[in-house]
């Protein structure tokens, strides 16, 4: 029955890819969001890869042209590879089997949190410092960075509030000035998943879950609003005023979600741009990017990794890195790998108790949901090198330690 679920979902999927009608697509596309959530709600997780993934179709699926200087009428061509791309990732996470080395599920015990939750505030902390005050990218300190969402994750599991506020106030307060949307999401998702996964216990807890990540939604739409101002603008309204004079948008919902609407929508119009004026391939070497980075050798290939956007709305949706390295329909090969690497990641989360291994799932899942906006996995790499990070961090401290399972 799974099998055959499948083989019909992708069969679907090409016959409308190839039937060239826009409105059987945006059907499908229904469909797919659709399926997302059908299959999200069999997961025991809330904050699972189909429910953040949903996201992706869902943008696509409102997607309507409302200003020809930022956005473009999408082709049956541009609808076809996402609906190809959006197929494969759900179907490679479906099919994709569990992660089944758990002996390495390691981490901090109850005892030692209080040390190790120091331990990973202090690199963090010191790694935005060292880049803050070098004023430019710094290789070692971009990747110790990351150890902060390990140090929140710590701080939750052990449940004890004063390092709880301690933790979430030092990085909160050392990103004062220049905190960005990408950080306040990120710290949402830390603080969710990690409330998910070491306070949640019962179905009636889980539900709960649906409310903070609504009110983990308004505080995203409420930081468009402080973003702007950098720019500005005082308020939502004066930002579509300023849009409807220069760009001729026409917008007619409340004045809020004017933001929110083109970072969910404006990826796909670049991505048809990028399609028809930059249709070269690079042959896998966005795939590889990840590799090239840590070896410091992607700078010699900068050439490979420039992509026009249609606007200063300027980026290109998880589909661009794949369309550029091998086409259209062989874009799917990216496609399915991520959702296989996806799947690995949310299943040993799922078993595991580790802070550590909750930490890089805070990573992939963010990531995952910012699908629809572009593709964190290869331009910025970071859930790769969280695990990486995590997996030299429990080599140090607890290659000898049993793992930690969920009983």
């Amino acid at each position: 029955m799974k099998k055959s679920f499948g083989i019909f979902v992708a069969i679907a999927a090409l016959l409308v890819a190839i039937s060239g009608s826009i409105i059987v697509s945006r059907v499908f596309v229904a469909f797919l969001f659709v399926l997302c959530i059908l299959l999200g709600r069999k997961e025991s997780s809330f904050l699972n890869p189909y429910y953040l993934f949903s996201v992706t179709p869902l943008s696509l699926l409102i997607y309507v042209d409302i200003s020809g200087k930022f956005m473009m009428e999408l082709t049956a061509k541009t609808w076809g590879l996402a609906i190809i791309n959006i197929t494969a990732f759900i179907l490679a996470v479906y099919y994709s089997s569990d992660f089944k080395s758990l002996k390495n599920c390691t981490g901090p015990s109850d005892k030692k949190l209080i040390i190790h939750t120091l331990i990973l505030t202090a690199i963090g902390l010191f790694s935005e410092a060292f880049e803050y005050f070098m004023d430019r990218p710094f290789f070692l300190a971009s990747v110790l960075k990351l150890c902060s969402v390990p140090a929140i994750i710590c701080a939750l599991k052990s449940k004890r509030k004063i390092l709880i506020i301690i933790v979430m106030a030092l990085f909160v307060g050392s990103s004062i000035g220049f905190l960005s949307k990408s950080a306040v999401l990120t710290y949402l998702i830390a603080l969710l998943i990690g409330i998910e996964k070491y306070y949640i216990r019962t179905k009636r807890e889980r539900k709960s879950m649906a409310v903070y990540s609504t009110i983990g939604v308004f505080v995203m739409i409420i930081s468009f609003t402080f973003a702007n101002k950098d720019r500005g603008t005082r308020n939502a309204s004066d930002t579509v005023d300023y849009y409807e004079q220069y760009g001729n948008v026409e917008w007619n919902s409340p004045d809020a979600l004017f933001m929110p609407y083109m970072y969910l929508t404006t990826p796909w119009a670049n991505l048809q741009y990028l399609t028809e004026t930059q249709d070269e391939r690079t042959y896998g070497m966005w795939l590889i990017k990840p590799l090239l980075g840590y070896l410091q050798l992607d700078d010699h290939f900068q050439s490979s990794y420039r992509m026009r956007a249609y606007s200063t709305f300027n980026t290109f949706t998880f589909v661009s890195c794949n369309f550029k390295d091998f086409g259209y329909w062989l874009s799917i090969i990216s496609s399915i790998l991520l959702g296989f690497f996806v799947k690995k990641v949310y299943s040993r989360y799922r078993r595991s108790r580790s802070a550590l291994d909750v930490a890089c799932y805070v990573y992939v899942g963010l990531a995952v949901l910012e699908m629809f906006f572009s593709n964190e996995f290869f331009t910025q790499s970071f859930p790769f090198t969280i695990v990486i990070i995590m997996a030299i961090y429990k080599l140090f401290f607890f290659h000898n330690q049993r793992p930690q399972l969920e009983e």
